[in-house]
């Protein structure tokens, strides 16, 4: 049944003007991945770095959690789930307002401000949560919540601006599964080894300190495209110039 309402969805959503332009002058691919392999290979892998820590984020705080403040800290089930549900309507709200912001300020800069606060928070969050106290649980929840947000607002933009629009689903697709692969998936099993392993949260949040690191140092990488005209060929057109410019100078 979802399935089905997704395709309804889809089919009353119209392509992007860039897309559009590029279907009048007959200038899409028929294989844009082997394009996106061949052209911006290393976008896409600089892309999964940086943007894993956005599924680390979601898989630890908002579900990860769950086990944790429930079996590991014997809090209430019910006060875990409300607390959660509560700090994601939140994220909710922080998604679009931080979206929308990262329109007038970039979205790499707003994305990388999102990195550095789920950085600096990680230790604070699992020192609050420890305490099992439940306002600052609350408070811990809603905190990471809002970090989670600061980095998913900006993400589809920014990870759509990196590629150009012959191969920009393609490109934003595939760099979002792999730092799925990356972030997503083993996060709450590596979560969980620790803890078993070691006892402490400290070490959860010092793997959560090392994705963000990761995924700042990859961000660097990558160029801000924020203010370009995305209805060009980045790669073309900067081809293009460079061999304007290489004429100039013989």
């Amino acid at each position: 049944m979802l399935i089905l309402f997704g395709f309804y969805v889809r089919l009353g959503v119209l392509e992007t003007p860039s897309f559009t332009r590029l279907l009048e002058e007959r200038r899409t691919v028929t294989r844009p991945l082997v394009e996106i392999l061949r052209r911006n290979w290393r976008e896409v892998a600089l892309a999964a770095l940086a943007l894993q820590p956005v599924l680390v984020a979601f898989y630890l705080w908002a579900t990860f959690a769950l086990s944790y403040g429930t079996r590991t800290l014997r809090l209430s089930q019910d006060f875990m789930l409300v607390t959660t549900l509560s700090a994601a309507a939140v994220a909710l709200v922080g998604v679009v307002t931080f979206g929308t912001l990262s329109d007038r300020r970039g979205y790499k800069r707003m994305y990388v401000t999102g990195l550095v606060a789920y950085g600096l928070l990680a230790f604070l969050y699992y020192w609050l949560v420890d305490s099992r106290q439940q306002v600052l649980e609350v408070v811990a929840s809603v905190a990471a919540m809002l970090t989670f947000a600061l980095m998913y607002g900006p993400l589809a933009a920014f990870i759509s601006s990196l590629f150009s629009g012959q191969v920009r689903y393609t490109g934003a697709s595939l760099s979002y599964h792999l730092a799925a692969a990356i972030g997503g998936g083993p996060a709450p099993i590596i979560a969980g080894l620790l803890l078993a392993r070691t006892g402490s949260s400290a070490t959860i949040a010092a793997y959560v300190v090392l994705s963000a690191v990761v995924a700042l140092g990859a961000a660097a990488l990558l160029r801000d495209r924020s203010n370009l005209d995305h209805r060009i060929d980045y790669d073309v057109h900067v081809a293009a110039t460079a061999g304007r410019g290489g004429s100039a100078g013989t």
